[in-house]
């Protein structure tokens, strides 16, 4: 279908209406995905997670990067469970949170557990009173922990999810090695899930050899580009909607993997397009209702990028940090100045080099809210977006504020893993002098 027949593509204010009242339950880019139907590109993690939680003794570790959706996969591998017979529990660690506070969660996700299943058994009941009342005391242990476990598997095979497991204090994943290890032993029908986000290369949980034989550790990488567009089409397809061939282009480039911002893309040339009584979404649609669903999505990376670019007079902060998020990274997530040369030169639409925008990188990573990371010193010094969020969203805002057209990334970003080519200037493009500050 041409752009102009998708632009006409007309429905009444009902069905429209209809059609828009169904759209923030299918496209949730501020909300984990639960269901196993709408995980989408992890049918590879999801069965490794699953086939763990079916050998007892065994355990699980899922991390990845910040956004890439270890709690959608930890969340979904529950429900898979439960529907398997399982006793599911998906518990969030709070920030901070030693072990005993953890397991005071998970009393409460037993209660929580039996509201949202009034029809319970009174089996299943007794099994999670009993191991609420074994974590009544002053301070819960390991010991503790296993005890109230124990309690829960009288009702059947039993997974519990330790969610957002980065967040925790140093107490609570010496608390979840031992735990781990108790139970390992004796090769018990219950599997703990420890998720969390990796960044930096870290390894989410340390535990000694003996534990380790323990764990299954999946990773979670930011997903294909075929996957990000499945996400968009199969939610589109079942509001009966559907999009140009640049939206999906768009929605697989700027996404750079993260699929929060699939949803953050569908969402709001939806939401554009229903808007006038559309059911096909044009790019135009998507350029109009980003402002509105980026900060939506994510109002607190919102204020982020307002902290690191806004100034009292003009300067060039938020074409360094646009320059970043075009920049090609290396396996680690990192670029090197040298490397924003051509990217910095297309966003100003000059010929530039790295004086031009260094002393901006630095301030980006000192102060400003610290949106980038940097390491290393001297011709080895390296950058990264300390949040791999902001990259997407940083490539969206410029789109959604006119500063970049959506074709400008077509060529430029090529999936998760991106690979830089040299990008265009106009042949008249003025060279500014090496030393000059682009502020």
């Amino acid at each position: 279908m041409s752009r102009s027949a998708y632009a006409s593509n007309q429905v009444g204010a009902v069905a429209a209406r209809d059609v828009l009242d169904r759209l923030d339950a299918t496209f949730r880019p501020s909300a984990p995905v639960s269901s196993p139907a709408l995980l989408s590109g992890r049918d590879s993690e999801h069965a490794a997670v699953l086939e763990a939680v079916r050998a007892p003794g065994r355990h699980v570790v899922v991390h990845g990067e910040a956004g890439v959706g270890t709690t959608s996969l930890a969340a979904s591998c529950a429900a898979s469970a439960g529907a398997d017979g399982a006793v599911a529990l998906v518990v969030a660690c709070p920030e901070g949170a030693g072990f005993d506070s953890i397991w005071r969660s998970f009393a409460e996700e037993c209660a929580v557990h039996l509201a949202d299943r009034p029809d319970h058994g009174e089996e299943l009941e007794m099994a999670l009173g009993r191991a609420n009342a074994a974590l009544d005391r002053a301070a819960i242990g390991p010991g503790d922990a296993r005890v109230a476990l124990h309690h829960v598997l009288t009702a059947g095979p039993a997974m519990v999810v330790l969610d957002g497991f980065d967040r925790v204090g140093p107490d609570a994943a010496a608390g979840t090695t031992d735990l781990i290890g108790a139970l390992s032993r004796r090769a018990e029908p219950v599997t703990l899930v420890v998720a969390g986000a990796t960044d930096g290369g870290g390894t989410l949980l340390e535990v000694p050899p003996t534990v380790e034989r323990a764990l299954v550790r999946v990773h979670v990488p930011r997903l294909a580009t075929e996957a990000l567009a499945a996400i968009a089409r199969d939610g589109l397809a079942s509001l009966g909607m559907d999009a140009t061939g640049d939206v999906f282009e768009l929605l697989e480039t700027a996404s750079l993997g993260l699929p929060r911002y699939a949803h953050v893309v569908a969402r709001a040339g939806a939401r554009r397009a229903l808007q006038r009584r559309s059911l096909g979404i044009t790019v135009d649609d998507v350029a109009g209702g980003l402002r509105t669903g980026l900060v939506e999505a994510d109002p607190g990376l919102d204020a982020a990028y307002r902290l690191a670019t806004t100034t009292a007079r003009p300067s060039r902060f938020a074409d360094v940090l646009l320059a970043c998020a075009l920049t090609p990274v290396d396996g680690s997530g990192t670029f090197a100045p040298a490397a924003m040369r051509d990217a910095y030169s297309f966003v100003t639409g000059r010929v530039m080099d790295i004086p031009n925008f260094n002393p901006q990188l630095a301030m980006l990573a000192e102060g400003r809210g610290a949106v980038l990371a940097r390491t290393g010193g001297g011709w080895r010094r390296r950058y990264r977006f300390r949040r791999p969020e902001m990259a997407p969203y940083v490539l969206l805002s410029a789109i959604a504020d006119g500063r970049i057209a959506p074709g400008d990334l077509r060529g430029h970003i090529v999936g998760p893993a991106r690979s830089g080519r040299l990008f265009d200037l106009p042949s008249d493009a003025p060279d500014v002098p090496r030393g000059t500050s682009a502020d």
